[in-house]
């Protein structure tokens, strides 16, 4: 079973646009968020998959 994420969709997708347009890097804004890199690593990576729908929460 997979926790809820606490992050919002807009912060997710801020932070993933700012990943890839090289304005920041999954490690610093891991930190500002208080989440494991690898976290923010996963939504640009679901993000480039799937779009926008990528980051939004299973509810599985």
């Amino acid at each position: 079973m997979s926790k809820r994420s606490p992050i919002s969709l807009d912060v997710k997708l801020h932070v993933v646009k700012r990943c890839l347009q090289q304005d920041s890097n999954p490690h610093y804004e891991a930190k500002q968020l208080g989440v494991d890199k690898e976290t923010v690593k996963d939504w640009i990576r679901k993000y480039e998959t799937e779009g926008y729908e990528g980051l939004k929460e299973s509810r599985v």
